[in-house]
């Protein structure tokens, strides 16, 4: 008796990791997350983006990330890192949208100046967001890529 309440305890916690490692895989492959650059000046001195975040929640849970990280690319060029940790709760099922405000580094005027020269502007962000997830923290991958050239007057 004992044995068989053993094996039947065992089955229920397996099939209640099974659900919990199947919601997580879903979360993970369904959730889409995009950066991308709306608006680019550096017409006054430091260089300023705006971006446009967009997070899609597929699940039937609300979706609260604890931070973006993401790299910024010019031209396949390293422009600049940041983390973003006030993040609106995504409801279920549906999708949030909310911008960004950074300042390029001086330094980086390099490839700024150089992008005016070929006159090709090519924007990547890429990163994670965080989700705190019964596995811990788990990453949602993603990549952003958008052509936008400087604002003008």
């Amino acid at each position: 008796m004992a044995l068989l309440s053993v094996a039947l305890i065992s089955t229920l916690l397996t099939g209640y990791m099974l659900k919990k490692y199947t919601a997580t895989y879903s979360l993970v492959m369904k959730t889409e997350i995009d950066i991308e650059v709306t608006y680019f000046d550096y017409s006054r001195g430091e260089p300023v983006l705006n971006l446009s975040v967009r997070i899609l929640n597929p699940s039937q849970k609300e979706l609260q990330l604890r931070k973006i990280e993401f790299n910024v690319y010019l031209n396949q060029k390293y422009m600049e890192h940041q983390v973003i940790t006030h993040i609106p709760v995504v409801i279920p099922e549906s999708q949030t949208t909310f911008d960004h405000t950074m300042n390029l580094p001086q330094d980086r005027m390099f490839t700024i100046e150089d992008a005016q020269e070929q006159g090709k502007w090519e924007w990547k962000v890429t990163g994670s967001g965080y989700v705190e997830t019964l596995f811990g923290d788990t990453f949602l991958r993603f990549t952003t890529i958008n052509k936008l050239p400087p604002a003008t007057g």
